[in-house]
């Protein structure tokens, strides 16, 4: 029989928090919401230009609450690791309120200082945003590039991903306002063409991937219970406050895999979609011809041909990253208690593998996008 110890074992909210930056991997994480255009049984409009008949649509989420702890170094200010969107509250460890005179994106002033070594806790909202004004570069087929802030991590580097356009404008051209038929990562997709040189600004906004932990479980096999609902795929940790939901989508920034599909294009056809919701690169479109060079994908998921198009049928191989569905769980009670304590749910592929699941056409519709 194994030994056993009288040490005591303690679990925190930091130490939760630890472990998910230390072992967590960065996602786009959408929420989601059924679309306006579902019926009193739940039919979605297949016309709808929205949901594209789907019924549910999703949105990024652009700030999250944050409980934070820190110790006091004889001063006014308290400086959170996020960047301050507004202050719940600010206490210490006894539940005692600490007044503060005023904050901004990176400290909280309070009113009067803390002693040197005294806990205190910060409650706030942090802002996921970037905001960007500047030069853009044309890349050709319609394609903006914007440099939008990088955060480079012992992951990897990742880039927010713009949710917000303010204007496009040519300034070559008299600041002639572009036409924004969509964006998606650090890209946007314009129907004006600016002529080679042509300095082209642009105001947006962007949100940053979140951190979670991904782990893979052992499936059960479906033949056990046939009326049992297929388990999911992998288990999701999260921070516990985080508002993560069933129908939520979860992409994994740094789990690139690869594929191939075969599609046709008919004449006068603007975009294909493939079958999968994030695609990363293009590595070969062949068709009867021979190699097709010059496509783009746009929008996420979408080809965008150039001068040269398929021949009727053609196959594409590419990259991509897996979007998981957040499956629907039993109520618990850690969740209704609205602890920090980081939270577990599935999640189910979401994808062409998923053949008899409504797939999704793209994360949200963008104002100014056109169909």
């Amino acid at each position: 029989m194994a030994k056993t110890t009288s040490i005591p074992v303690y679990q925190t909210p930091e130490l939760y928090e630890s472990a998910l930056a230390r072992h967590g991997q960065y996602v786009r994480w959408y929420s989601s919401l059924p679309c306006f255009c579902v019926d009193d049984v739940g039919r979605a409009d297949p016309q709808c230009m929205v949901c594209y008949g789907k019924g549910s649509i999703y949105h990024p989420v652009v700030a999250k609450r944050t409980v934070e702890e820190g110790a006091g170094m004889k001063n006014k200010y308290i400086y959170p690791t996020g960047k301050i969107q507004s202050v719940n509250r600010v206490y210490k460890g006894d539940n005692t309120e600490l007044s503060y005179s005023t904050y901004t994106p990176t400290y909280i002033e309070l009113d009067v200082p803390l002693k040197s070594g005294s806990f205190y806790y910060v409650d706030y909202m942090e802002d996921l945003t970037e905001n960007y004004t500047g030069v853009a570069t044309y890349l050709g087929n319609g394609l903006i590039r914007v440099p939008i802030e990088m955060r480079s991590t012992i992951h990897g580097d990742f880039i927010g991903e713009i949710y917000s356009i303010t204007y496009l404008r040519n300034v070559t051209q008299g600041n002639k306002e572009m036409q924004v038929v969509g964006h998606w990562e650090d890209l946007v997709l314009t129907l004006d063409a600016p002529d080679p040189g042509d300095v082209l600004e642009i105001s947006c906004s962007s949100v940053y991937p979140i951190r979670m932990l991904v782990v893979g479980i052992q499936q059960k096999d479906r033949n056990e219970n046939f009326g049992v609902i297929q388990d999911g795929d992998l288990s999701l940790t999260f921070p516990g406050y985080l508002p993560v939901g069933p129908g939520d989508l979860v992409t994994l920034l740094k789990a690139e895999q690869k594929s191939a599909v075969v599609s046709s294009y008919v004449d006068e056809q603007t975009e294909i979609e493939i079958p999968f919701f994030h695609v990363k690169e293009i590595i070969m479109i062949q068709d009867e011809i021979g190699e097709v060079t010059g496509a783009s994908i746009i929008k996420n998921n979408k080809l965008l041909f150039g001068d040269r198009k398929p021949k009727g049928r053609f196959s594409i191989s590419f990259t991509y990253n897996p979007t998981f569905i957040i499956l629907d769980s039993l109520p618990s009670l850690r969740y209704g208690e609205n602890k920090v304590f980081p939270k577990k749910v599935m999640l189910k592929r979401y994808d062409m593998f998923n053949r008899k699941e409504a797939r999704p056409r793209s994360s949200l519709k963008y104002e100014g996008d056109v169909y």
